[in-house]
């Protein structure tokens, strides 16, 4: 009996364990289920909630492109100022080419943009004000749309539109988007020019000096320049530095900049033109500006017009001039940076006077004016692609990408070497003697100029530094080349062509010897 209890006992136990555990079976089954079910509709509502929010961000940013995105008229309302070739007065305003439009005087030229939405120019206020307070006299002006192009049949070769060619209003707003779309108001500000009637006017102490040459004043004076250059030619004077500074006004905008600028021209001024003479009484340093043309080049051709009887863009748009004897000009080097070649006479003298010819036909302007140390601060301010300028360099707006730094291009007064003098002195492994005098002189200037940023001293010698590479950062767009893909248009390069976004005007001449048009105001 003991024994039958025994065992419905153990049975009893059994079937409770067995109910036990497919209870627990069954719980574990129904939690998953019920987690399952949790995940879905997590992973269901997560996905609504995601796309949802994708679908508010799209709606969004569509509605903003469609709302705040310029459109082309849009964007001439923030046209910088340039010439236009129709004289004015700084401040004068008149009426666009339509009432939608308006004409600014700025440096002396108008520029015309559009008003901004719902405006237009209001004659009584010369200005652009709400369209129903406007007062404006609509002229028959017929404006000729771009995109209406005619072609003439003529086929002799001459490709001469007749029609739907843009009026010259147009083609300069296309030069200054492009310029502002590339980043070149910056450098195109630095090599701006004032004119040579007002150059002529600067005098040492003259309370009208324009800023900049205030700025120098304060920071050299004439006992300095002396001081400087004791044993310079006559035609270094101390008022020609100052007529030189003011052709640029943006040289020396800024007393901080001003320094280091100063201390590195006359550097390179002093390795350049300097006697190099140490019997002269006058550590070398201050024996810059001695020379005003290439030793022994005066009077006899030292080889710089060997290229001018080849036919090609350089001799194409700075053709070499003659003398009386049918021989051509010699451009050896003259002045305080010893500019040479035709294509340098040539471009400095579309700066100087808005011609090429008036140099490449009398070079020897340079060695006899203020145009001497001014080719210098002209070069100084020139950017070179792949090379920047040496303002760039000094001022940071040039900053070296990891192909510069590849090729040991980094900031300092070496570079400054290498950009003027590279391929001789640069790149050895070793350090010539003209870099090492140029770090010398340089030490000398910083020193006596007070020059703040010590960063110009931390990499003095170019001994080690390659060539420019051409993916750098120097390598800006400033050429104007055909645009093959737009009629009547160019675009923006950084090969050499003979159009220079920093010549004002050159965007037209493209135009028009690319497009073989006369392009009517």
């Amino acid at each position: 009996m003991n024994v039958e209890m025994k065992d419905i006992k153990d049975k009893n136990k059994d079937i409770k364990r067995r109910i036990a555990e497919q209870f627990i079976k069954r719980k574990e089954k129904q939690d998953n289920e019920d987690w399952n079910k949790i995940y879905k509709r997590l992973i269901i509502y997560g996905g609504l909630v995601t796309i949802l929010i994708l679908s508010g961000f799209l709606i969004g940013w569509f509605s903003s492109s469609f709302h705040h995105s310029k459109s082309e008229q849009q964007e001439q309302t923030e046209i910088e100022a340039v010439e236009t070739g129709i004289d004015c007065q700084d401040g004068e305003k008149r009426r666009g080419h339509t009432c939608l439009h308006i004409q600014s005087c700025s440096y002396g030229y108008f520029v015309e943009t559009k008003c901004p939405r719902f405006h237009q120019f209001d004659s009584k206020t010369e200005s652009c004000t709400w369209i129903h307070l406007a007062s404006c006299q609509e002229e028959s002006d017929v404006v000729v749309d771009i995109d209406e192009e005619i072609v003439s049949d003529d086929d002799s070769g001459s490709d001469i539109i007749l029609d739907g060619v843009p009026n010259l209003q147009k083609v300069l707003d296309t030069e200054v988007r492009l310029l502002m779309k590339h980043g070149l108001k910056r450098v195109r500000n630095s090599v701006r020019t004032l004119a040579n009637n007002e150059v002529e006017k600067v005098e040492p102490g003259n309370l009208e000096n324009p800023e900049n040459v205030k700025i120098v004043e304060l920071l050299i004076s004439s006992r300095d320049w002396n001081m400087f250059f004791p044993i310079r030619n006559q035609v270094y004077s101390y008022k020609s530095f100052l007529q030189a500074v003011a052709k640029f006004p943006g040289f020396c905008e800024n007393e901080r900049i001003c320094r280091a600028s100063l201390a590195v021209i006359f550097a390179h001024f002093t390795q350049e033109t300097g006697a190099h003479d140490g019997s002269l009484g006058y550590p070398e340093w201050r024996q810059g500006l001695y020379y005003l043309e290439e030793a022994g080049c005066s009077d006899r051709n030292c080889g710089y017009s060997s290229n001018c009887p080849q036919e090609t863009w350089l001799t194409e748009k700075w053709p070499c001039g003659k003398k009386k004897d049918g021989s051509y000009q010699n451009y050896h080097g003259r002045g305080a940076k010893q500019i040479s070649y035709n294509y340098n006479y040539g471009q400095f003298s579309e700066f100087m006077y808005g011609n090429a010819s008036v140099l490449l036909g009398n070079p020897d302007i340079i060695a006899n004016s203020w145009l001497a140390i001014a080719s210098a601060i002209w070069f100084f301010l020139m950017p070179q692609p792949p090379k920047p300028s040496m303002l760039q360099v000094l001022d940071g707006s040039w900053k070296p990408n990891k192909d510069d730094l590849a090729n040991g291009l980094k900031p300092g007064f070496g570079l400054t070497t290498h950009i003027i003098n590279g391929g001789v002195e640069c790149g050895k492994g070793t350090e010539l003697q003209q870099s090492r005098n140029r770090q010398e002189y340089f030490r000398h200037f910083f020193a006596e100029l007070k020059v703040e940023d010590l960063k110009l001293l931390e990499n003095p010698s170019c001994a080690d530094m390659k060539e420019f590479p051409s993916t750098g950062s120097g390598s800006e767009t400033i050429f104007w080349e055909q645009d093959w893909a737009r009629k009547y248009h160019c675009k923006l390069v950084s090969y050499a062509t003979q159009f220079s976004a920093l010549v004002p005007g050159d965007y037209l001449n493209c135009v028009q010897a690319k497009f073989k048009v006369k392009i009517a105001e």
